[in-house]
């Protein structure tokens, strides 16, 4: 790019020494942000590869979609939890119906959610409603399980309702 040294469009005018000190440095910086597209343009490709390569984006993906599964939870709360009851109420019952038992758990299957707090399942303490307790330790197993909790990953929407036997963590 050559610098004009005279004044406007063919006036005549000579620049000042501020003003061609001020076009050289336009230049400058011209050329300077030329290279830097030129040098960013030469890092994306590369850039773009590595991502697809180590599946960045398809994670945020699948983060993304965990996270709208449990807010349609949080959103059908009500729906689940009633849902929930029937399937408790069947299983209860003296004679389940086994063909319904499988449809209303297939629907909280496929609404993203799960139970937990079953028997035998280890439980963190903020994660469920204590009837009673035998043991000490910091480790919580479920014994007794009058109503299973829900969760939508590892985030409960309903704490399960046990007994649970404390015992003393091992390390292996």
């Amino acid at each position: 790019m050559s610098i004009n040294t005279s004044g406007p469009a063919g006036s005549g005018v000579p620049l000042s020494a501020g003003a061609k000190d001020l076009a050289v440095l336009l230049t400058q910086m011209t050329g300077d942000v030329t290279a830097m597209k030129t040098n960013l343009d030469e890092l994306m490709g590369p850039v773009v590869e590595a991502l697809k390569r180590n599946r960045y984006f398809d994670e945020l993906q699948s983060q993304l979609r965990k996270a709208e599964k449990i807010a349609q939870a949080w959103r059908d709360w009500p729906l689940i939890t009633g849902i929930h009851e029937a399937v408790i109420s069947i299983r209860q019952s003296d004679v389940p119906d086994r063909y319904l038992l499988e449809h209303l758990e297939s629907l909280l299957f496929q609404s993203g959610v799960t139970e937990y707090g079953l028997t035998g399942e280890e439980v963190e303490p903020d994660e469920i409603e204590v009837i009673g307790a035998t043991g000490q330790g910091s480790r919580l197993i479920v014994t007794n399980c009058k109503r299973p909790g829900l969760r939508v990953g590892h985030v409960p929407i309903r704490k399960p309702i046990v007994e649970v036997t404390r015992k003393e963590r091992t390390t292996v």
